[in-house]
């Protein structure tokens, strides 16, 4: 698949999933038209029929956006237990969850994973409850992955 075709049906899945309501966490598209798209939305857990449905969305969305839909491969999948954490937003809706942050440099108390309770964002930083004092801020920008660690 050329470059421009792969960006082509990015954006009609991405616009689908927004238009649906449902958020695109990671979108994997190959040269041999699999497409992999894990989704999510505030509100209850991703079902199999929240798959499905969104499935089909796509297929339409490919479709729409002038492709047979029968030329891909189309998985539509949860985030599961070690839901991603991409944005303010996810760490506003999962605190109190336990989660894992790996820093992309070491912080000031020299870790680089940190685990623990998710106690808020404040400004510009996700606060942890490790056990050991104060919540520990992470500002957002010093983030290089961070998931639910259950």
């Amino acid at each position: 698949m050329r470059r421009e075709e792969r960006e082509d049906v990015e954006d009609a899945i991405r616009t689908a999933a927004k238009h649906a309501g449902y958020e695109v966490l990671s979108l994997r598209c190959s040269n041999d038209r699999r497409v992999i798209a894990t989704i999510d939305r505030d509100g209850p857990p991703i079902t199999i029929s929240d798959a499905t449905a969104v499935n089909y969305r796509f297929r339409d969305a490919i479709t729409a956006a002038g492709f047979s839909s029968d030329d891909f491969a189309v998985e539509v999948e949860s985030p599961g237990p070690n839901r991603p954490l991409l944005n303010s937003r996810h760490f506003i809706r999962m605190e109190g969850e336990r989660a894992r942050i790996k820093a992309k440099a070491p912080l000031p108390d020299g870790q680089v994973v940190v685990v623990g309770l998710l106690a808020g964002v404040d400004g510009d930083a996700v606060l942890v409850k490790t056990g050991k004092g104060a919540p520990l801020r992470i500002p957002f920008d010093c983030i290089a992955d961070a998931r639910l660690h259950p």
